[in-house]
């Protein structure tokens, strides 16, 4: 009898052993998100308009339960390269559908730059406005506009819109080349902005009612600030 209450003893002890194994491997596959999945990732800082070639990517392994349908998975590297990334992604991080200009059959073009729910407009464009032709596509800008008082001459100068993303320079939809980074220069007459379509209204009305100046941000500052106040200008004399 001893011996059998023993034995029924070390096969309840190798019983509880194994589920507290099998609970601890299912613990630890939740927790660390199930098997790794294959996606593609920047393997250098990727900027507006650059092309997907086969040096500048890489895949690394995702855990299944952190796999959304935006990422791009090994079997389909291949239908993505040559497209034009239209979000700046830095290296290391993963390479998204919505990061890149394929709503088309090529998307080569402009309007595969424009993201969804978003606008393309385009405005009169000068040395000053553009930086002297410094202003590259992917540059984030400020917009304020200035109105001169018809009787006084003086004019106010308004913030108006704030965080806009530069998506071409004249035709330039890209970074210029290594050999050609000032190809840009004297050459630019519009820029073109990527906005929301009611500040896409707010600049078409704001291009009839005065000048319009563009403020260069840091491209990792996208914050919104809440105490621009206007600047009046004294009168003129």
């Amino acid at each position: 009898m001893k011996q059998g209450a023993w034995v029924a003893a070390l096969l309840m002890g190798l019983m509880g052993a194994g589920l507290l194994y099998l609970y601890k491997q299912r613990f630890e596959a939740a927790v660390g998100g199930g098997d790794k999945v294959e996606v593609m990732v920047a393997v250098t800082d990727l900027k507006l308009g650059d092309n997907l070639t086969p040096e500048k990517i890489a895949t690394r392994g995702i855990p299944a339960s952190y796999i959304e349908s935006r990422h791009i998975r090994l079997d389909q590297i291949d239908s993505v390269l040559g497209v034009r990334v239209r979000a700046r992604i830095s290296a290391g991080e993963a390479v998204l559908s919505t990061d890149l200009a394929i709503s088309g059959a090529n998307s080569r073009d402009l309007s595969g730059l424009v993201m969804p729910r978003m606008r393309a407009i385009t405005i009169p464009a000068s040395d000053a406005l553009t930086f002297d032709g410094l202003l590259r596509p992917g540059d984030r800008v400020d917009v304020l506009l200035t109105v001169k008082d018809r009787r006084t001459g003086s004019g106010t100068t308004t913030p108006l819109l704030q965080n806009l993303i530069v998506l071409a320079i004249g035709r330039q939809m890209g970074v210029p080349s290594e050999g050609n980074k000032n190809s840009l220069e004297g050459q630019i007459s519009t820029v073109t902005l990527g906005v929301k379509p009611v500040q896409g209204q707010t600049l078409a009305n704001a291009m009839q009612d005065g000048k319009l100046t563009l403020l260069l941000r840091n491209v990792d500052d996208i914050r919104i600030l809440r105490d621009d106040v206007p600047v009046k200008a004294p009168d003129a004399k």
